[in-house]
């Protein structure tokens, strides 16, 4: 599989304070208000330089209407509306821009889209635009040889929150004499970092199929945190950039039924049949949950029902590279981050914008 490029959203704001405004929301697509993405950036190392300015270090800032999406090379973002987001045949949100960095002369450049929680990945649709050298490398990267250039060797799996995962079952093929595995392993190691770039989704690693005979009604998964959570993000399907359709060939979990001991709660979840990170709330913080199929969405193709990654959304004391820190709600800066992006923005000749303040 691929990797993609996160990136961050911003939308419309009235005359309230940003942090009290309405979520973006399209077909089953729910993003809260001023989110930053992605949940990471740059930690000052002494001798160090950032290689950005300041509106690069995220992709992406959320508000209500409109998603601005920066590119490093661009002064002034560009806006992405909700009618810009198309669902495509494979159930995947797509967008179109003109004059990216991607874009091949006048034409517009092709995006997938997957977002939800705390985050929002991107790439160019495979046969429009310039791909992502990271597509076509060697997974884990090979270093580069006799360079003193700080970021050129950096390559790190983001902390998922995850202690660890037990399934009920996993489907296994041969393909010649080789056997293909889709244990719960698969569900790990989802977000990575490379060079300067601190998101990129690993879509080199396979999806979860239970193993059973037919749609895996009943199966589970055993989840344990690494710490009491009072939520999941799960990655419904088979989610491959490359290979977009095996979403919809394979089965995905329509309803699940979410039970934890201690404390106890038993709590069911309908999941919206589109590519998204799906956040499940609990009632209660906990360390544990079982995670059981109670219904699907069925495949095209093929009987297997499969999930992509479970993980939580990130925290501060979350371990990341030396160079890197996760960057969320809770921290002080992020507030300060938001103000300074619509401030800019204002700057900018975007007077819909204001602060509230």
């Amino acid at each position: 599989m691929i990797m993609k490029k996160c990136l961050f959203v911003l939308g419309t704001l009235m005359m309230v304070h940003p942090f009290l405004y309405s979520q973006f929301v399209v077909d089953g697509l729910r993003l809260e208000n001023n989110l930053l993405s992605p949940p990471m950036g740059f930690a000052p190392v002494k001798g160090v330089a950032v290689p950005f300015p300041p509106w690069t270090y995220f992709d992406f800032f959320v508000t209500n209407n409109a998603i601005f999406y920066f590119e490093q090379s661009k002064p002034r973002p560009f806006i992405i509306t909700k009618k810009d987001l198309v669902l495509n045949e494979n159930k995947y949100y797509t967008f179109e821009l003109e004059g990216t960095f991607a874009s091949m002369a006048n034409e517009k450049a092709k995006y997938v889209f997957i977002a939800g929680g705390d985050i929002i990945i991107y790439d160019h649709l495979p046969g429009f635009g310039i791909m992502f050298p990271a597509r076509t490398s060697t997974f884990p990267p090979v270093p580069i040889k006799d360079t003193d250039i700080p970021f050129m060797n950096i390559f790190w799996f983001w902390e998922d929150g995850i202690e660890s995962i037990s399934a009920s079952s996993a489907l296994r093929e041969r393909r010649g004499k080789e056997e293909i595995v889709y244990d719960e392993s698969q569900l790990r190691e989802t977000f990575f970092g490379m060079m300067d770039g601190f998101c990129y989704f690993n879509s080199f690693k396979r999806a979860w199929a239970e193993g059973v005979q037919g749609d895996g009604i009943g199966e589970s998964l055993l989840v344990n945190f690494t710490s009491e959570t009072d939520h999941v993000m799960i990655l419904n399907g088979y989610v491959n950039l490359r290979n977009m359709d095996l979403y919809t060939a394979n089965n995905r979990v329509k309803k699940a039924r979410i039970v934890s001991e201690d404390p106890f709660f038993s709590i069911e979840h309908d999941f919206d049949d589109v590519v998204k990170f799906t956040q499940v709330d609990f009632p209660e913080k906990t360390r544990q949950i079982k995670f059981i199929i109670e219904d699907v969405y069925k495949g095209s193709k093929y009987q297997d029902t499969c999930i992509t990654s479970v993980f939580l959304k990130q925290q501060a004391h979350y371990k990341t590279h030396k160079y890197f820190r996760p960057f969320v709600r809770d921290m002080p800066e992020y507030k300060q981050r938001v103000d300074k992006m619509i401030l800019m923005l204002k700057e900018n000749g975007y007077s819909f914008l204001h602060t509230g303040e």
